[in-house]
């Protein structure tokens, strides 16, 4: 517990070093920070990738889903402290580290979800594409650009998080390992089995995650674990109550997971569109810069119109309420970005095929 303590007191130290010395850059941090939240890569990422290439968005939402449940059942096992849930009295200093409206997220700190999410997501699209440059002979090129690349975006997300006190060293360090290792495993895994399998399987794999998820839960409760214990510490702790929202705590996560991979498999059953292109015509087959044009324009539709729809806010007055209504937002959301996408694809096929005939 000793050893404990004085690792957490330099931890708390270097947070308060990183708070004055990347003060100058404060608003960059903040953006890199909110930029990094998994929610903006179920809203941004998932249907941009979807949109130029299906098995790619759906390897991405598994990705995430996956990521976030594991993320969640750790904070309940380790159930770590945030760093603003403590000050410097604690380690016998003067320290008062800095709030900001991200920081007060309700969840226990270790690890951090928005590393893993996000180190995940981005070694699941390396090797997606070393893959592809592999075949074209380039990959030596395609890895002297992209891994610098991505380490340095990965240390940035990681200081953003430890400046605005909502994690410390040790947590960012945990989050970017395991999604390493989460990337590793559903990249393997799904070279080894067909990903119509994933399809099919979505709905009852969410169900299960769910089901594990809320039995943790009650079974730490029942051995005087509370896991909802962190979102009074953050209640208590942070600087303004308007900044400790519903939608950060570990349960909205499980039920967004559940929701979007539930979504996959109803879809999978009713649309064919989800685990296929459609299938091309001559037309199509000869002209892929159209091709390629329809999957840009596709994007930016989809993209817009998903941030627009479904970051709206959902009434937190009551809980039961809130977490009805969050599960079918997430279940509509990749049904919306499907169906968009196809009836995108259908038409651009009947006007270019229009004017393909004049």
């Amino acid at each position: 517990i000793i050893i404990s303590m004085n690792i957490r007191c330099a931890e708390l130290e270097a947070i308060y070093f990183c708070q004055k010395y990347f003060k100058p850059h404060e608003n960059t941090l903040l953006f890199l920070s909110h930029l990094g939240d998994p929610r903006n890569a179920f809203l941004v990422l998932f249907p941009l990738t979807y949109c130029f290439e299906k098995y790619l968005g759906l390897k991405i939402i598994w990705t995430l889903a996956i990521t976030e449940w594991l993320n969640a059942i750790l904070k309940w096992c380790v159930l770590g402290d945030r760093p603003y849930w403590l000050d410097g009295k604690a380690c016998n200093s003067s320290i008062q580290l800095k709030q900001f409206y991200i920081t007060c997220e309700t969840g226990p700190g270790f690890p951090s979800g928005h590393v893993m999410s996000y180190t995940s997501s981005s070694i699941l699209l390396l090797l997606h594409f070393y893959d592809i440059f592999r075949e074209r002979k380039v990959k030596i090129a395609f890895l002297v650009i992209s891994v610098p690349v991505f380490l340095t975006s990965m240390f940035l997300l990681s200081l953003s998080r430890v400046y605005i006190a909502a994690h410390f060293p040790h947590q960012v360090l945990a989050g970017a390992l395991f999604g390493v290792l989460i990337a590793l495993f559903l990249h393997i895994t799904s070279k080894c089995l067909p990903f119509i399998i994933f399809n099919y399987m979505a709905a009852p794999v969410g169900i299960v995650l769910i089901a594990i998820a809320y039995s943790l839960y009650y079974i730490l409760f029942f051995f005087d674990f509370n896991p909802s214990s962190t979102v009074k510490l953050a209640l208590q702790f942070c600087k303004l109550r308007e900044w400790v929202h519903l939608d950060t705590t570990l349960f909205s996560a499980v039920i967004r997971d559940a929701g979007c991979l539930c979504s996959i498999g109803f879809a999978s059953t009713c649309f064919m569109f989800v685990s296929g292109k459609v299938e091309p015509d001559s037309f199509f087959r000869n002209n892929r810069q159209f091709c390629k044009m329809t999957d840009l324009i596709s994007a930016l539709i989809v993209c817009l119109s998903v941030y627009y729809i479904f970051t709206t806010s959902i009434s937190q007055n009551n809980i039961l309420w809130f977490y009805a209504c969050f599960f079918i937002k997430n279940f509509f959301l990749p049904l919306y970005v499907f169906a968009v996408k196809y009836a995108l694809e259908i038409m651009f096929r009947h006007v270019f095929k229009f004017q393909f005939k004049q």
